[in-house]
């Protein structure tokens, strides 16, 4: 196994809140990893043995054509999390190992004409990789988009990606929209906060008809919460659209079954 494993050195660094990061990673050599737009990598920290050591998947946020993998990390401490408390002991230049092949089906499907867009958090990564990163070349005029990104707090939704996606919005309004939201707005934290307020699966459902969005031309891709997965599947599926999702653990309910 460790011949097929891949180095990845961290290019660079960027912390948004104290458990919330940016990972800029470059493997070695640089084509030495391939993915689509919506797929995940596997990372996990170098075992010395050439193996490796607490894999986890996430979700890519940059696109092929960048040539370097972004990652968009929260940090889970233990004992649920094993890998992100080391990540956020690294520092620029540290290694870490990669799993040869990117996996994932959450993919664009331009069948379609509307695509929504629903991600708490982090989960925002594989939108952004099929968005305003990977279509800025291409022309998307046979296409409409609604992106509905939330978090407890402001500051979970990054000025980072929060700025790409309301710019991308701002440029081409008639095809796109952003919604940010947060759950907890008399907090301090969320203080001038201008964006919705409510979780996502209760802002599904009004957010398609004010696009004007017709069900049988409608997917609708969900990345994140799992609770969150399960809820706003079941709105847009009563709705009849399509739904695709990128889930890698089980809601809490699951879980205690």
């Amino acid at each position: 196994m460790g011949r097929e494993l891949l180095f990845a050195y961290i290019m660079r660094r960027i912390d948004h809140t104290p458990d919330l990061a940016t990972f800029v990673l470059k493997t070695e050599p640089r084509d030495a990893f391939s993915w689509l737009p919506g797929q995940y990598c596997t990372i996990g920290i170098d075992d010395g043995k050439g193996g490796i050591v607490d894999p986890r998947p996430y979700s890519i946020v940059s696109c092929p054509e960048d040539g370097v993998i972004e990652l968009f990390v929260e940090l889970v401490p233990p004992p649920d999390g094993n890998l992100t408390p080391k990540l956020w002991a690294l520092k620029e230049y540290d290694h870490v190992r990669l799993l040869p092949k990117a996996k994932g089906k959450l993919l664009f499907e331009p069948a379609f004409r509307n695509h929504v867009m629903v991600a708490t958090v982090t989960g925002i990564a594989p939108f952004l990789a099929m968005l305003w990163r990977h279509f800025r070349e291409q022309t998307l005029a046979d296409h409409r988009f609604l992106i509905l990104h939330g978090a407890r707090y402001q500051d979970e939704l990054t000025s980072r990606y929060r700025n790409e996606l309301s710019d991308l919005a701002t440029l081409l309004p008639d095809q796109f929209c952003y919604v940010p939201a947060i759950t907890k707005p008399d907090e301090e934290r969320n203080r001038g906060f201008l964006g919705a307020v409510g979780r996502l699966p209760s802002l599904l459902e009004g957010a398609i008809a004010s696009r004007g969005f017709v069900a049988e031309e409608t997917i609708v891709y969900l990345c994140g919460n799992p609770d969150m997965i399960v809820a706003a599947k079941t709105i847009a599926e009563r709705l009849g659209c399509v739904t695709r999702e990128e889930q890698f653990w089980k809601p809490a309910k699951e879980a205690l079954r």
